[in-house]
């Protein structure tokens, strides 16, 4: 049950058309909010219970998180540049794909950080805020 609204998310990503939708919900929101919970606070928790194996493993995502986030970055930067237009639609599908993504992370990090996944989960969240700020867009607090 922690996993199905991860896999209906990818279900619904999966028949989204436009393509820089996608790029935004895909490649911004969900890495931007899944990789963190998984690769840096579970494996973090999982390290410090079992030892340092799984970070060994898990090296090559962060390392990928980190380089391919700076050119998402870029890319949306220069979009929302391009005009109110541009930014204004870009800010709508953030707020729709973040909303959704919560909303499938959350039981999932339920399951695996138990009493924590509240705090797990804003902790992310806070984070993602920060690099929609750096990007010059709103943040969750900003929107409401």
């Amino acid at each position: 049950p922690a996993w199905q609204g991860i896999r209906q998310l990818i279900e619904n990503l999966m028949v989204c058309e436009d393509w820089f939708e996608l790029f935004i919900a895909q490649n911004l929101v969900l890495d931007g909010l899944l990789q963190p919970l998984v690769f840096q606070h579970f494996e973090r928790s999982f390290s410090v219970a079992h030892g340092p194996a799984l970070s060994l493993v898990t090296e090559f995502s962060n390392n990928w998180f980190d380089e391919t986030s700076r050119w998402v970055d870029a890319t949306i930067k220069t979009a929302a540049a391009e005009s109110p237009a541009n930014a204004a639609l870009l800010q709508q599908w953030i707020s729709q794909w973040r909303s959704a993504v919560h909303d499938a992370l959350a039981p999932y990090a339920e399951a695996v950080f138990l009493d924590g996944a509240e705090e797990t989960l804003n902790a992310v969240e806070a984070s993602f805020d920060n690099r929609l700020a750096k990007l010059g867009l709103k943040t969750a607090e900003a929107a409401r």
